[in-house]
């Protein structure tokens, strides 16, 4: 399930995109008793190279063993359409496989930048399910 708390800006709940990530993306997440709570918190740059303001809404997943917040940012597409994040936006960002070492991650990504992000991104999505594994399922969504 997901909740927004749009007391803070003036866009529109409008119907979230019906396609077939987003659908089957709301089964993972009913499958694993996952909520994401969406906050609107500003426009504004996110991105250290942001040219662009962009949405910046705080989200709360929440599953059986605890929580995890964080901020997101909207594509600048979805900003200018008023679009606000969907259950796949935010699942497909974030990090769900193994970072490795810093050279691992400098290899398959060609820079350092953004490995402790990706590191802590990791671990803390990890918190939330047992044995600190994230399921294969959650895993698929990207």
């Amino acid at each position: 399930m997901i909740t927004y708390d749009t007391t803070r800006t003036n866009k529109i709940l409008v119907e979230q995109r019906q396609t077939s990530c987003e659908l089957d993306t709301l089964d993972v997440m009913q499958s694993l008793n996952l909520t994401i709570s969406v906050r609107y918190l500003k426009n504004g740059f996110y991105f250290p190279n942001d040219t662009n303001y962009r949405d910046i809404y705080n989200i709360t997943l929440t599953s059986h063993i605890g929580l995890y917040r964080f901020s997101f940012g909207t594509s600048v597409c979805d900003t200018e359409k008023q679009l606000l994040p969907s259950a796949y936006d935010i699942l497909a960002a974030l990090t769900k496989h193994e970072v490795g070492t810093i050279e691992d991650f400098q290899a398959n990504y060609g820079t350092t930048t953004g490995y402790k992000a990706c590191l802590n991104e990791y671990k803390n999505l990890c918190a939330l399910f047992a044995g600190n594994e994230i399921p294969a399922e959650l895993q698929e969504i990207n």
